[in-house]
């Protein structure tokens, strides 16, 4: 049932329940894994002291002597895993 006010505008009615909408996971393997590197690339360029980035599935980065860190936070999230990169 629609409701109309005052300003001639539709006004629909109120829903206790709202839909949901699933997004679907990024698809895991090589592509996953490219797309760590090239985030860690950038953040070299910013610590080219650092040659180990610890990476949360939501994209975090950590830099080498934080990995408890990166634990932690993965632990947070509840699903997935830290990724190490390694930079030569």
């Amino acid at each position: 049932m629609k409701k109309e006010n005052n300003s001639n505008t539709e006004v629909l009615p109120d829903t206790k329940e709202q839909k949901r909408t699933e997004i679907p996971d990024k698809p895991k393997g090589k592509r996953k894994v490219n797309e760590f590197e090239a985030i860690a690339q950038r953040y070299a360029k910013s610590y080219p002291k650092n040659k180990v980035f610890y990476i949360t599935s939501d994209r975090q980065v950590f830099l080498s002597d934080n990995k408890c860190l990166a634990e932690m936070h993965q632990r947070t999230i509840g699903t997935g895993e830290v990724v190490t990169i390694k930079i030569d």
